[in-house]
């Protein structure tokens, strides 16, 4: 629980932190992609990259005492942890896109 809140809190910094770098000097062309997608910057946006990156952040940490017991076989048991992160991926997608709407 400890890493998993640790995590959090360094998602929830670290997400919008690197969005806000990324928009600002257009690195990766970042800010052209989403003014091409329509997606405003606005506080919202940036909660929810909080939000993502705080639970993203949450699952990797809290998986670590795992992957370290795991020893060997820590590959299948990254191999698992990628559908559980497209669980946070998915809705966050759904979300730039009711962002992207005005909804």
């Amino acid at each position: 629980a400890t890493f998993a809140l640790i995590g959090a809190i360094i998602g929830a910094v670290a997400m919008p932190l690197i969005m806000f770098i990324g928009l600002k000097f257009n690195l990766k062309r970042v800010r052209t992609t989403l003014e091409a997608s329509r997606i405003r910057q606005s506080p919202r946006l940036y909660r929810l990259f909080a939000m993502a990156g705080a639970a993203l952040f949450a699952i990797i940490a809290a998986s670590q005492p795992v992957l370290d017991a795991a020893g060997k076989d820590e590959v299948y048991i990254r191999g698992a942890l990628i559908p559980v992160l497209m669980l946070v991926g998915w809705p966050f997608v759904r979300a730039l896109r009711r962002h992207r709407d005005g909804g």
